[in-house]
């Protein structure tokens, strides 16, 4: 193991692991979160929570407690994500698009 995979642990000793499996999952319901933003934003969703799962939102809620407890009701221990529809992750994800590829200014 390299001494940076060490330092990494090191500093993040109770970083839970998560199965690849749902790491995938997780990482298409990001995806479709930002793939789907815009519309969200623009059906006046801004502020409420999605609930998305294998890659559709499948509802939104007022609040983060309702989406997660509908996530739970229909998915019980299977993943699924709620995410913020917040405004802001428009100008976020533009910049870190705009970021990719280039160099870190260090």
């Amino acid at each position: 193991m390299s001494a940076t995979a060490n330092a990494t642990e090191a500093a993040a000793p109770n970083r839970p692991s998560v199965p690849e499996e749902h790491r995938a999952r997780l990482e298409r319901d990001f995806a479709c979160y930002r793939r789907e933003l815009s519309r969200l934003l623009a059906e006046g969703h801004g502020g409420r929570y999605a609930l998305i799962h294998d890659g559709q939102v499948l509802s939104v809620w007022d609040t983060q407690r309702d989406a997660m407890q509908a996530g739970c009701e229909r998915f019980g221990l299977e993943p699924f994500a709620v995410n913020r529809v917040n405004p802001a992750d428009v100008e976020r994800f533009a910049q870190l698009d705009a970021g990719r590829g280039s160099a870190c200014p260090s």
